[in-house]
């Protein structure tokens, strides 16, 4: 199962996937997707056609942004396990999330691989820190974009100071 959810200026729709049926805010629903390439599709839904464009996916936030008939929207997916941690009252965003970035020990920033805005995941390197004459590449612990980088190359840092901080 796959929630997705769409908001715009107007309205607020929940659709949810459920084995072969479509539910639009519970409501089950006929509806028609036809591929047309890897980013359009074709959709029909109560006789009325509807031309869709995927224009940007950010994984990071689970995002999708579209255009449909034109009109730019963006479009909130969650899989099962985010739908099971909203009801026990927890958000899957917030346990994947990475917070800031401290430094994991005294020594020299040799790098810094990410900028301001950068949407990171797990296991992306954001800088190269020197420690006892070894290279140390520091590496992102969960998902996020970065808000912040409080270092410059070149710079000594002390163990636990903020070298980035995320959102």
């Amino acid at each position: 199962m796959y929630k997705v959810n769409i908001k715009d200026s107007n309205n607020s729709f929940d659709i949810d996937f459920k084995d072969d049926a479509t539910l639009i805010n519970n409501e089950t629903i006929a509806i028609d997707i036809e591929k047309i390439s890897d980013k359009k599709f074709h959709v029909i839904k109560d006789f009325k056609g509807f031309s869709v464009e995927i224009l940007a996916i950010h994984p990071a936030k689970k995002e999708v942004q579209l255009s449909i008939n034109g009109k730019t929207t963006t479009v909130h997916i969650k899989d099962d396990m985010d739908v099971l941690l909203e009801k026990m009252g927890m958000s899957a965003a917030s346990l994947n999330k990475v917070a800031n970035v401290k430094s994991p020990m005294p020594g020299l920033v040799l790098d810094i691989k990410v900028g301001v805005g950068d949407s990171v995941e797990k296991g992306t390197p954001l800088l190269i820190l020197e420690a006892m004459k070894m290279e140390n590449i520091i590496k992102s612990t969960g998902e996020g974009i970065v808000k912040a980088i409080n270092i410059k190359q070149g710079q000594a840092v002390e163990k636990n100071e903020v070298l980035l901080e995320m959102e």
